[in-house]
């Protein structure tokens, strides 16, 4: 907290979702702007940022109260509070290595999510219409940088996709 002001304490309540500070001693200056920052912990689904509010009430030497109002926030959407973006690709390209006839031709998927799989979570590649490439149950997948599949993964030629299971303890790219 910069100025005079000092947060004499904070208390989290999560039954109301609220965060009530006492300010200390040196009370507030009219005109200074004060700052403090704390750490929640976001919820696994996503979510709408929520408006904010904020309100002082009239506690030891304060003439008079300020009235509940709702907080300001930036531009960025990304930046409100408790804004939680659902799961997706981040990343997401594929290549081919050969635009030949009958020619071996290696694809290449590139991906980054905005989450951590964990086992068994999949990853589905589809609308790979038009190889010639027989169903396999255990084709072999080769990693390009650091793995983060199993190195087996089950092709359908039928639908075109592959399936491909994540490691354990993988992370997701940021």
């Amino acid at each position: 907290v910069s100025g005079k002001a000092a947060v004499a304490q904070a208390t989290w309540s999560n039954a109301e979702k609220k965060l009530t500070l006492k300010i200390g001693a040196g009370g507030t200056v009219e005109g200074r702007q004060y700052a403090f920052s704390f750490v929640l912990t976001n919820p696994r689904q996503a979510q709408r940022a929520p408006l904010i509010d904020i309100s002082a009430e009239k506690a030891g030497t304060c003439k008079t109260p300020v009235p509940k109002c709702t907080m300001d926030r930036g531009a960025d959407p990304k930046l409100h509070p408790l804004g939680v973006d659902a799961p997706t690709f981040i990343v997401r390209e594929v290549t081919q290595s050969s635009p030949y006839t009958d020619a071996v031709n290696t694809i290449t998927v590139t991906l980054g999510s905005n989450t951590a799989g964990a086992r068994p979570s999949k990853v589905t590649v589809s609308g790979l219409m038009g190889s010639v490439t027989m169903e396999n149950k255990a084709m072999q997948i080769t990693a390009v940088g650091p793995a983060m599949f199993e190195s087996t993964a089950v092709w359908s030629a039928a639908s075109g996709s592959v399936v491909l299971t994540y490691l354990a303890d993988t992370d997701s790219v940021a």
